[in-house]
């Protein structure tokens, strides 16, 4: 395989965007002042650090978020292990939307339940699928891990009234709702629709996991778990790392109290509009008919669904030798799937590497369909 120039695979921040003169300033205060040196001694995490976080939420959500309520996490993945085994038992039934983010499939997995695929579409899960789901399953259908907002790996994000639904649906059949909100904050137009913890006002149906990977730095790995306070007792038990660490918390919280995060959010929103923008127009340059795809509001990622006979992991082999990489989007099922998925990143790779990426991709593609037409 040749050297990859070009990927549009792997899904993360670019490091220029992290305020790293803030974090290394930050760092260096907090450890000749000896703190953040110690274990955090709390399964919760420290109080001030839930804090932080509980005054960051309420002041951009609608919601009140006390910080008895949080759990401080390792990232949001943390999150979604700890609440899949605190409510299921192995044999449970947890549903995912088919296509989802293909990490969570692997860990709640590792809970030993049942993960089923939900349809998608344009508005979001199938609420009529869902709820025969939940028929079939009764009981043992405990959970639905989602992703509203721009999600990963298609960019959807759902309005109002299909997220009010959705909570209604849940609480009818008595499931519970993991919400990841990885990409909440990360809009290029109109702010999204509230997270569904807004349509669960007294809280209890809806779980709310969320991270600060994507508007600081992921090598925080600070993230938080959001219940209600009987919940979070709950789930403290089923921590498994004795607390968050003690020094990126103190970090974390110093960095919301000093610094600007509004306007942190804002230069990402900037950056990665761009950046969007121009994959876009390189899509729209070198992509062939037939290939399906839309313009992201938001998140991380197009989603491209190729046409039936063609095969993304043949198209990938073309790609591959070219020197362009992307992320297969079989590996976002849960269940058997068709091979004609696309996932494609704008954040990760150097903004010139986005058309010259989709200059390849475009002409594998045209050459796959020659070699199926053969």
């Amino acid at each position: 395989m040749a050297e990859i120039r070009y990927d549009l695979n792997t899904g993360y921040p670019h490091l220029s965007v992290i305020p790293r003169d803030a974090l290394a300033r930050l760092s260096n205060e907090l450890i000749c002042a000896n703190r953040g040196l110690q274990y955090g001694g709390d399964l919760k995490g420290v109080l001030f650090g839930r804090e932080a976080v509980a005054n960051f939420l309420q002041r951009h959500t609608d919601s009140a978020v006390q910080p008895s309520d949080l759990i401080l996490t390792s990232g949001s993945l943390q999150g979604i292990d700890i609440a899949c085994r605190a409510l299921c038992i192995p044999g449970d039934v947890v549903a995912v939307e088919s296509p989802t983010f293909f990490f969570a499939i692997s860990i709640l997995r590792m809970s030993h339940v049942k993960v089923i695929g939900v349809p998608m579409t344009p508005e979001g899960i199938d609420l009529d699928a869902l709820d025969a789901l939940a028929e079939k399953y009764g009981a043992r259908l405990r959970m639905l891990y989602t992703m509203q907002t721009y999600q990963n790996p298609t960019g959807l994000c759902t309005a109002a009234a299909h997220r009010e639904k959705l909570v209604a649906l849940a609480k009818r059949r008595q499931f519970a709702i993991l919400e990841d909100t990885a990409y909440q904050f990360l809009h290029y137009g109109p702010p999204p629709p509230p997270m569904l913890r807004h349509f669960d006002p007294g809280g209890g149906t809806v779980i709310t996991v969320g991270t600060f990977s994507k508007i600081i730095a992921p090598s925080l790995r600070q993230g938080w778990l959001w219940s209600t306070r009987e919940q979070t007792q709950l789930f403290a038990t089923y921590k498994a790392d004795a607390s968050a660490s003690l020094l990126t918390t103190e970090i974390l919280s110093e960095y919301l109290k000093q610094e600007d995060i509004d306007a942190q959010i804002a230069f990402l929103q900037d950056t990665y509009r761009r950046r969007r923008d121009k994959m876009v127009e390189a899509l729209k340059q070198y992509l062939p008919d037939g290939a399906e795809w839309i313009a992201p509001q938001g998140g991380f990622f197009v989603w491209i669904v190729l046409p039936p006979h063609l095969s993304a992991t043949e198209l990938r082999a073309l790609t591959q030798a070219q020197g362009m990489d992307f992320m297969p989007g079989q590996i976002s099922f849960a269940g058997e799937t068709a091979d004609r998925y696309v996932r494609l990143c704008f954040t990760y790779a150097e903004e010139e590497a986005l058309d010259a990426g989709i200059a390849v991709l475009g002409a594998c593609l045209k050459e796959h369909e020659k070699q199926v037409a053969r």
